[in-house]
């Protein structure tokens, strides 16, 4: 298997993972939320968009109706799903970024 396909296997593997754990975190957060118990902090909630989990968040909460309408948490979601897109643009756009980035990944 060439190096370019192991990392688009990788990348593939990952985003199912994180993305199934956003919306596995908004199921929960709600469920919790109907049962007046400790929340999943909305800083975690974001964490996951910021880490490439917002398709799978923001198909969790319109899937589960929850977070929709809480306009300050709507905003603080937004600015990590656009940092994220940002961050994805960056790295398909600037080839040496993409390098870095991929020897850092090496590096583990």
């Amino acid at each position: 298997m060439a190096i370019g396909s192991k990392a688009a296997t990788a990348a593939g593997v990952y985003l199912a993972a994180v993305n199934a754990g956003a919306a596995g975190l908004f199921w929960y957060d709600k469920k919790c939320a109907q049962m007046k118990q400790w929340r999943v902090p909305e800083a975690t909630l974001c964490a996951t968009a910021l880490a490439g989990g917002w398709p799978g968040g923001m198909w969790a909460m319109q899937q589960f109706r929850h977070k929709t309408s809480k306009q300050s948490f709507q905003q603080k979601w937004n600015a990590a799903v656009a940092t994220n897109v940002a961050g994805g643009a960056a790295l398909a756009a600037v080839p040496s970024l993409r390098t870095r980035a991929l020897q850092m990944l090496r590096m583990r």
